[in-house]
């Protein structure tokens, strides 16, 4: 990735803040306003992040967010939910509009359209926004968290010719192997009835570049209600490939 040191410097002080809140997070009895798929960012619905007022006008002295900060997000919704009137009857209103300021700068959003708006409502407004975000192929995969190169499409073959079967997994939605044909590596997604549900030469960061090594991760698979992501390792880093539940493909990120 191309950034200039102070992208660096401040895509480092999110990551720890994020990383170091979430690590020391407080237990609650159950969610009281129900904000579905916090488990694709490995937010835990018994869990509490608390980021300090200190913290937040840090983040919010930031003048311009731009997508590498869409991951931010998540952590704010997961945040602000806490403050529906099904879960506190005290407000802290100061943190709370802090939050919610936050989460509109990165948002580049209009505040003021939730003027008049009750906190319940403002925080349903909120939710669909959030949703709306998870079903932007475009801007998911800078709502994950990752230092990794990405996201990558690959390149999909006109015909799969034929390959050497490296390695394969039983899916929930069928099967996933590595194949290689011509030092090119192949993924080959198949259903249950083993037809071809998609299939990928694997390229890095470079689209001149094909990738020479993949082999899938002791444990390979991590389910979430989003998203199904394959682990790999490829040229001795991580790979990270994302799939729809039903298998489709999504896209994938390559650590250098």
């Amino acid at each position: 990735m191309n950034m200039k040191k102070p992208q660096i410097i401040l895509i480092a002080f999110l990551a720890i803040l994020v990383f170091i809140n979430s690590s020391f997070a407080q237990k609650q009895k159950k969610p009281c306003f129900e904000v579905k798929h916090f488990d694709f960012f490995s937010l835990k619905d018994d869990e509490k992040v608390n980021w300090s007022n200190e913290e937040l006008d840090k983040l919010s002295e930031v003048q311009k967010y731009e997508g590498k900060t869409n991951f931010l997000v998540p952590f704010l919704v997961f945040q602000l939910k806490d403050f529906h009137s099904n879960c506190t009857k005290t407000i802290d209103k100061e943190r709370y509009d802090r939050l919610l300021s936050l989460y509109f700068k990165i948002r580049q959003k209009d505040i003021s359209q939730l003027k008049n708006k009750s906190i319940d409502e403002q925080l349903l407004f909120i939710r669909e926004d959030f949703y709306s975000q998870l079903n932007d192929e475009k801007l998911l995969p800078f709502m994950r968290y990752t230092m990794d190169d990405g996201p990558l499409y690959g390149e999909i073959p006109k015909s799969i010719p034929k390959s050497t079967l490296l390695e394969t997994i039983i899916t929930d939605f069928g099967k996933l192997a590595i194949t290689k044909s011509n030092n090119q590596i192949f993924l080959i997604a198949t259903d249950k009835n083993n037809k071809l549900i998609w299939s990928r030469i694997m390229k890095g960061t470079n689209s001149d570049r094909f990738l020479r090594d993949i082999k899938f991760d002791k444990e390979p698979i991590e389910k979430t209600s989003l998203a199904t992501i394959i682990h790999f390792y490829s040229e001795g880093e991580r790979l990270n490939l994302y799939l729809k539940p039903n298998g489709d493909f999504m896209y994938y990120f390559h650590s250098w």
